[in-house]
């Protein structure tokens, strides 16, 4: 039983001061209480005495919701929240309330062990509802496995604010915008160690801003959208992050994503300036910019895959180095399409800078096969600089789909180096069409000890028999590349 009596514990509750911070627990800044903030102490809440704590801090939550004031603060030390008798969460967080540490290190809220199944630490349902300068543990080695154990559920609200946040250790994400969830804002979180996502966007979650935050280590995928029909997400922008999966698994780091081919697509993303060691996922989604990022992948997934319904994607000015060497035949940049209607379409690679001089000799710098529209302008491509067993090639282009034509392919202006075969290599199966091919102004070079790719580009080498409209001038070999345009088209240009 904690020694504080309720009825002294409601008079007060809305007039305790804060604890004087201990510099050696933590080292952010301590936010000021004004004279309307519950302090949870003064409704009992005990930290670092091994009771639960969830009822005290409830307390607080639920009186500051009717007192106007609306403002918890939780001093330093360590807290238990268990399980609320009133649903699968631990904390409610009202409408309004701004639930507030100490600072990240120095306030931690962490479930009670064997919590149960899909409890979440705490549900933000409703409006304006913002977490700042604590921690949120969910304990896993003392749980069981269980995906649906987050740390914080977001639900049916506008403007949620998470600033100087960790979500770390539970067994399911960090974070989970769950259903209609609008105008959020995750800066300077944490998701690490995490057994699925870092954070999830779900439901019709939209205009969600994720600004200078870390999701390191998270089992599934550091960032993912999994909107489920008919929910859309949209309008998102990740800047100045770090998505780094630390060896937990070879996925995908960031999913961008829509639900499907007949279903209304996500839309309007912006993933721009942040650090990205590992792939990224765009399928089913219309206006995506990627640009600006730079990163180290080392899985056996491209660095960037643009999959099906993907239409009004750029990639540029993006930095991305592979390393993996146990997979043949994966692409720095890889672009496809699958069947009618589900092919990817105005997709732009445009001032990219991409390195596989560590990569599988097998590997191309950019792939696009089964697609509708693509351009390939201005990126520098360098490769393995080792002889390949495939046609690897710094651009590789088929058309596979002979119920959709591959409609246009531009290749211009990029400096492909040190490919296994080919700098670039277009082919098709007999029977798909490209409409228009231009492979122009590149600069092909191999300088490696013995030149593997010597010839620029074979246009026409693997079975394509009709290419309508076509252009390839400008092109210049050096080093080792003997041949700097091959097997042209036998159409004349147009």
């Amino acid at each position: 039983m904690r020694s504080h009596s309720t009825v002294v514990l409601l008079l007060v509750a809305c007039t305790g001061s804060e604890p004087t911070l201990d510099p050696v627990t933590s080292s952010e800044t301590s936010p000021l209480v004004t004279p309307a903030s519950c302090n949870v102490a003064t409704y009992g809440a005990i930290p670092n005495d091994a009771l639960d704590d969830r009822e005290w801090i409830q307390a607080a939550i639920d009186d500051c919701a009717t007192t106007g004031g609306r403002d918890v603060y939780v001093g330093p030390g360590l807290y238990l929240i268990g399980k609320s008798p009133a649903g699968f969460f631990g904390l409610d967080l009202k409408p309004g309330t701004r639930l507030r540490g100490a600072g990240r290190s120095a306030s931690i809220l962490r479930q009670t062990a064997g919590i149960g199944p899909s409890v979440n630490l705490a549900r933000a349902l409703g409006d304006d509802i913002t977490v700042e300068s604590l921690t949120l543990d969910g304990d896993k080695t003392n749980q069981t496995v269980n995906e649906h154990r987050h740390g914080i559920l977001i639900q049916n609200g506008r403007r949620f604010t998470a600033h100087d946040v960790a979500s770390q250790n539970f067994t399911g994400d960090g974070f989970y915008l769950y259903i209609d969830s609008a105008d959020v804002t995750l800066e300077h979180v944490y998701a690490t160690d995490n057994d699925r996502n870092g954070v999830t966007l779900g439901g019709t979650s939209t205009n969600v801003s994720i600004l200078g935050s870390y999701f390191l280590a998270n089992a599934a995928q550091q960032v993912d959208s999994e909107p489920g029909a008919p929910h859309v997400v949209s309008h998102i922008k990740i800047a100045g992050s770090t998505l780094d999966a630390r060896g937990r698994n070879n996925g995908y780091v960031l999913t961008i994503s829509g639900t499907g081919r007949d279903t209304p697509p996500g839309h309007d993303w912006t993933v721009v300036g942040n650090t990205i060691n590992g792939p990224i996922l765009t399928v089913w989604v219309e206006g995506v910019t990627v640009t600006g990022n730079s990163g180290v992948n080392p899985t056996t997934k491209p660095c960037f895959t643009a999959a099906r319904r993907s239409r009004n994607v750029v990639y540029s000015s993006n930095r991305c180095t592979m390393t993996q060497t146990t997979q043949s035949n994966v692409a720095a940049i890889y672009v496809y399409g699958t069947s009618v209607n589900d092919t990817p379409a105005r997709v732009s690679i445009v001032g990219n800078t991409v390195d596989l001089s560590g990569a599988h000799a097998d590997s191309h710098g950019v792939s696009a096969t089964g697609v509708s529209s693509i351009q390939v302008v201005n990126n520098t491509l360098r490769g393995p600089g080792q002889p390949s067993a495939i046609s690897a090639s710094g651009v590789y282009l088929r058309a596979a789909l002979v119920d959709e034509d591959y409609r246009s392919a531009k290749v211009a202006g990029n400096y492909i180096a040190n490919f296994g075969k080919y700098g670039v290599f277009v082919m098709g199966n007999g029977a798909a069409r490209m409409l228009a091919l231009d492979v122009s102004g590149n600069t092909f070079d191999d300088d490696s000890a013995v030149p593997t790719m010597t010839v620029g580009a074979s246009l026409t080498a693997g079975g394509l028999p009709v290419i309508a409209h076509w252009r390839a001038g400008g092109n210049l070999a050096v080093g080792g590349v003997a041949v700097t345009v091959t097997n042209q088209p036998p159409t004349p240009e147009g």
